[in-house]
């Protein structure tokens, strides 16, 4: 069971006293209707305050669920961006390497040397030369 409170026990001797009041007022005898209806409106306040509580705490998930939702998007996009960065980089070293490739044949082909081929055939000369044999 939980605990009264400070304002429990001053809403308990409240009540009280109107009670007391009332049948003073009727000589003893209770009127069920008024008492009918301020336990009615007393719960008609309670349902109020619940559901004002629960408004508060729905509004309070979906500003965290917002929260939680953009830093996911965030960490989405991040990651396509370096998926995307590590694509272009990829894409730009095999487009080099197929470029290299193509340019080797293509001077294979009609007999001539590619630039460091030809750097490395003179190196070689030159290395000949100085032997004079």
């Amino acid at each position: 069971m939980s605990e009264l409170t400070g304002k429990d026990i001053s809403q308990g001797i409240t009540k009280s006293n109107q009670l007391k009041d009332q049948l003073d007022k009727n000589n003893g005898q209770l009127d069920v209707s008024s008492l009918y209806q301020g336990a009615q409106r007393e719960a008609d306040e309670r349902a109020e305050r619940q559901r004002k509580l629960r408004e508060k705490e729905l509004e309070a998930q979906a500003k965290r669920d917002k929260e939680i939702n953009d830093l996911l998007a965030k960490a989405g996009e991040t990651v396509r961006k370096e998926k995307e960065e590590k694509a272009a980089l990829e894409t730009k070293k095999e487009t080099e390497k197929a470029q290299a490739e193509l340019e080797a044949k293509i001077r294979k082909e009609n007999g001539l040397q590619s630039a460091e081929e030809e750097e490395r055939s003179n190196a070689f000369s030159k290395m000949l030369g100085n032997l004079k044999l």
